[in-house]
Order: C-alpha cells, then structure tokens, then sequence
C-alpha cells in the first residue's frame, strides 16, 4: 500500500543571505564572493526548504540579487547554482574561475547560472538587479530540501566591508 503525501505545489519564493568578510579588498573579473576568506568555510550559500520534500524539484525562473551597498559600479554578479553543498577551492576574493572551469571540487551539484547586473539602488535599501536564466535551471536537491547557490564577481567591484548579500530565487515547484 502506498500512501500521498500532500506538497505545495505551484509560485516558490525563496530567500537566503550573507555578509561577506570586514575588508574593502576588491574583486577581480570571476572571483568568489563569499562569507570567509578561507577554502570552504560557508562561501556557498544555503536556501532551505526550497522543494517541500526530499525527491521534489523546483525550476528557477527568476532570481533577484540584492546587496547593502547602494553603489552600482561594476556591480555585476553570477549566482552559481547547485543541488549539493560543493566544495570551493577558494575563499572570499579567490579566484573562483570561468564557467568551463569553475573552482569547485566536484561540477556534478552545479545545474545552472544566472548573469546579473545590477541596475537599481537607493539610499535606504542598497541595490539590486534581477534576470531570469535563459532556460529554466531545474533543482532537485540531491538530499533533502535545501538547493544551494554561490555569488561570482563579474567585473572589477569593489565592496564596501560587510557588506551582506541575499538571493532571491522564484520558480515554480512542479
């Protein structure tokens, strides 16, 4: 005998954030944005519960980037996504490689990209820019719940010190 399990089903919004480490040091074209200089110590993000159970999938369409600092220069990001916490052979500000050759451990979590550049800012909430990926990036988790994601520099920026970050990742869970 089998049993339904009852899941949400339809538009997911979810939200996780970070604060980079107290340093001013600017960032080169594709390095790691991350939470702590050193080599896998947290620079990939956890979004948690963003499929309703283990086995379930969610398919990014949309995904918003969001920064404290109001600056716009050069304010150009890719956000990795993963399906597994990977293992960064860099920390913050590392040299974090192009797509074809990413300084990650293992590829085999990594299921998509979206380019953003960041194109509104005020005074009170900082900035932030979205896109959609050019197809849908479809997730499921290789355990659990939670799907992961990473933030690339995609030019020359330069922070301000602890600066936080959040991702915002809407899709539809089919």
């Amino acid at each position: 005998m089998t049993s339904a399990v009852t899941t949400p089903r339809g538009v997911q919004v979810c939200r996780a954030g970070f604060t980079r480490p107290a340093d001013t040091t600017a960032y080169a074209a594709n390095d790691l944005v991350g939470v702590n200089t050193s080599v896998a110590a947290g620079n990939t993000i956890e979004v948690p519960n963003a499929v309703a159970s283990p086995g379930d999938a969610v398919r990014v369409e949309r995904v918003v980037l969001r920064k404290s600092n109001k600056s716009l220069t050069n304010a150009q990001f890719r956000v990795h996504i993963f399906d597994r916490l990977p293992t960064w052979d860099v920390g913050d500000n590392g040299a974090g490689g192009a797509i074809s050759a990413l300084a990650v451990t293992d590829l085999a979590g990594h299921c998509g990209y979206v380019d953003i550049t960041m194109d509104r800012a005020s005074a009170t909430a900082g900035a932030y820019g979205e896109a959609a990926p050019t197809t849908p990036i479809t997730v499921s988790p290789l355990s659990g719940t939670s799907i992961y994601y990473a933030v690339q520099a995609l030019a020359a920026y330069t922070p301000v010190s602890q600066e936080t970050f959040q991702g915002e990742f809407s899709g539809i869970r089919p």
